[in-house]
């Protein structure tokens, strides 16, 4: 049972208790989810995690396709929240770079051999024109 936000602070929000008790489950097992994948150990349940976010306005909440809560952020959150896509971006950035590097290398390796191949075959064929004029 919520004790802190009450479910009464987020009805208002949402509609009704059906909505609100929707809104929250679904972002619990959001965090729940993201827990497991970052192996996160924080014992905060996720509910009371959810709940509170819902309440603050920190996520967004649709309904019936159109949101009826957006997230409010201080100035100094947005700036933070800029900074990280920034890095995330440039992570995207290099990890692109470095897969690109990483098939230019297979390309180069892959044409070295073919050269290699050649010319072992132009030297069989000397070769063997070269056994063709001496029989001869």
């Amino acid at each position: 049972m919520l004790s802190d936000p009450n479910i009464g602070k987020i009805i208002p929000k949402v509609g009704n208790r059906y909505e609100a008790a929707l809104a929250i489950a679904k972002r619990a097992r959001n965090i729940e989810n993201k827990r497991v994948i970052e192996g996160d150990s924080c014992i905060r349940d996720a509910v009371d995690i959810a709940s509170i976010e819902i309440s603050e306005n920190k996520v967004f909440v649709k309904k019936s396709g159109v949101y009826v809560i957006e997230p409010y952020f201080e100035a100094e959150e947005i700036e933070e929240i800029i900074e990280e896509v920034d890095e995330m971006t440039e992570l995207e950035e290099a990890i692109d770079e470095k897969e690109k590097m990483k098939q230019l290398k297979k390309k180069i390796k892959e044409e070295k051999k073919l050269r290699e191949e050649n010319k072992e075959k132009k030297e069989n064929d000397e070769i063997e024109e070269l056994e063709e004029i001496v029989k001869e």
